[in-house]
Formats: C-alpha cells, structure tokens, sequence
C-alpha cells in the first residue's frame, strides 16, 4: 500500500502544523509505503528533518517559486494532486486542512481548527476569502475527518455540516519532556506565557492581569515568548506594556529556541495560557510536563485538555486571570497537587499513541 503525504509544512518547523506533522512521522510504525511531496524550491528548509524521514520525500519541481498563499493554492489545488495521480497513490494523507482534490483515492484530511469562520477577523482580504472558500469545499470532499480535539469534532459538524461517524479525535501531544535543566541562570521570579501573540491568544487581558497583581508581588515578572511585529492580527504590545508602566517588569523575550523554552517553562512560577479559541492547545501540555503549574481558560479545547490539572480562568476577565494567578502563589498546597496532578495528566497525551491511532484510520479506509 501506498501512502502519499502532503509535507509541505514540513518546510515550516516552528508551526503548530509543522510540529505537528514531525512528531507523527517520528513515532509512526505504519506498514506503508510513505511517500513525502515536498515542493522543490523548499528542500533547504527540511535540512533539519531526521535522515529516517528525510529518505521517504519526494521533492517535485514547481514552475514558481514564491513562498505565500497564492503558491500554497497552486502546491495544494494543482501540483500536489497531480503528483498523487503520477504515483498511483492507494491512500493520500492531508496533515492540515488543505485544497487538495484527488478524484478515486481515499483522503484524510487532519483539520486542526476552524478558526476562519469562527472569527472572520483571520480572513484579512479577498485572496484568504477565496481560499477559505476554496477550503470549505475540499473539507466537505474529504472521506475522512480527523481532528484534535472533542471540542475541534464538535465545531466541524456543526460548522460543516460532517456526520459525527466521520470525523476521529486524535489528541495531540509535546515533544518537550521533563529533563532537568541545572543551567537555568534565570534569578527572576517570573509567569511565563507562550503559545503567539495574535489577537485570540488574548495577550492584553494577560498584561492587565499582570498589571492588577503587581503591588502585591514586588519582585515578580511577566515573560512573553514569541516574535512581535505590526500587523493587523498583533495587538500593540509593546504600548500595552508601557500604558500599565510595567516596562521592566513585563519582557518580551521574542523567538526563543525549544531548548531555551524548556528552560523558561521549567524555571516559572506559573505558565498562563489564557486563549479564546484553539483546536487544541499544547503549550498547557508542555507545562505540565515540566513540572510547571498551569492556567488556562474555561472555555473550548483548553477547558477539554486542561481537566482538572489546571487552574481554570475566564479568559475574558483580567480580574479573572488575576485571581487565578493569585490563587497559585498563595497557596503552595495548591501549587504542589497542581503540578502532580499536570504530570499524571500529561502522560494520556503520547505522540506513540496518537501516530497508532491515525495508523488505525488509515488501514480502514
């Protein structure tokens, strides 16, 4: 049997998608014949896939060479399929939701989200409105629907009209795990906060949270992880920080490695993750993992994921966020069987078991 990939995102390790796509191919132990279609012009971002992986891609030649929506529409509505058909593919695997159409071949089709018509606001301009069109129709086309999250299931039947029995909840995991890090030379107490700074991971409300509790704790900091730039999905930050006079006690720490963001989750007090909406949600899990108590929100797949291994917050309340926080610091009783209590969670989220699950999928299509 052969199994075509749609590995694109593999060009794109820092994504959710991309990491996402890795870890299955890393823990995967498929009887397949795996083919991996990556456009040509991207083979130098794939240099740090492992040579296990590296052996099953296919790099195929692409008369265009930009890197943006409109070659993502050409690779997944014309280029990608095409490949499928020339190789004779039995069964075509899509690890995000994708254009791709390939008439007579079983499709599963991972759809992590639904965020396009959940909050219109992620669709910018006219050229995102046609793909997201486009997308809509190739969702609908698809033999099967896997997602990841209860919560994820729940939104494409009722977004898209998909029959329950045809859509499987796959869970994801972290790859980070919790080794011990001696030569963490960070001496600040601190909260830390990862997972993007666009506008539903509600990064303000965590900046006035932070802002209400500051009189009490005198020698506590704020850590923000990940890039900031303009940009109509980007709330000012940087202003933000300076409204509440919190410029040096609240750092934006910008692109950090994932050795030194095993490091920062390891030495926080805290790690808040106060979304208002995700498919999933794996930044909750690599808290856990590294021993780090968690808060997240009260709503969606955070709610879902977190259980009771994390201190729920109504993400739309600074208030709220700030009580939670408090909550933690006060009470070491707490903290002690929130950490517990996050490991034990953590360990029913594995990578072996949710590459055996899509494995499963796929025999029985």
């Amino acid at each position: 049997m052969k199994l075509i990939i749609n590995g694109d995102f593999l060009a794109k390790p820092k994504t959710g998608m991309g990491q996402y796509l890795l870890q299955i191919l890393e823990h995967q132990k498929w009887d397949y014949e795996i083919i991996i279609l990556i456009p040509e012009y991207l083979k130098s971002s794939v240099k740090h896939i492992p040579q296990s992986i590296q052996k099953q891609i296919q790099y195929i030649p692409t008369w265009y060479t930009r890197n943006d929506l409109i070659a993502q529409i050409l690779w997944e509505k014309t280029v990608f399929p095409k490949a499928v058909l020339r190789l004779k593919a039995d069964i075509v695997w899509s690890p995000h939701s994708s254009l791709s159409y390939i008439p007579q071949i079983p499709h599963i089709m991972t759809v992590h989200d639904v965020i396009y018509w959940r909050l219109p606001e992620y669709i910018p301009n006219w050229k995102v409105g046609i793909y997201v069109k486009l997308l809509k129709k190739s969702i609908l086309r698809a033999n099967k629907i896997i997602t990841v999250s209860q919560f994820s299931a729940q939104e494409i039947e009722n977004i898209f009209n998909i029959p329950a029995k045809s859509i499987s909840v796959i869970y994801n995991s972290s790859s980070k795990l919790a080794v011990k890090h001696s030569d963490f030379e960070e001496q600040e107490k601190y909260i830390f906060y990862e997972g993007g700074l666009d506008i539903r991971k509600n990064v303000p409300q965590l900046i006035e949270a932070f802002a209400i509790i500051v009189p009490k704790y005198p020698n506590l900091c704020l850590y923000i992880a990940g890039n900031y730039f303009e940009s109509s999905l980007i709330p000012n930050i940087p202003a933000l920080i300076a409204q509440y006079n919190l410029e040096d006690r609240v750092k934006l720490l910008g692109y950090i490695s994932d050795e030194d963001m095993v490091k920062y989750i390891q030495g926080a007090e805290i790690l808040v993750y106060p979304s208002l909406y995700e498919g999933f949600g794996i930044p909750i899990i690599e808290g856990w993992s590294l021993g780090t108590p968690v808060i997240t929100s009260n709503i969606g797949a955070m709610k879902e994921v977190g259980g009771d291994a994390a201190v729920l917050i109504n993400p739309n309340s600074a208030k709220s966020i700030a009580k939670g926080i408090q909550s933690i610091l006060q009470d070491d009783l707490l903290r002690q069987s929130l950490i517990y209590k996050g490991y034990e969670r953590a360990q029913e989220f594995d990578w072996n078991i949710s590459a055996r699950q899509l494995g499963e999928i796929l025999d029985n299509q």
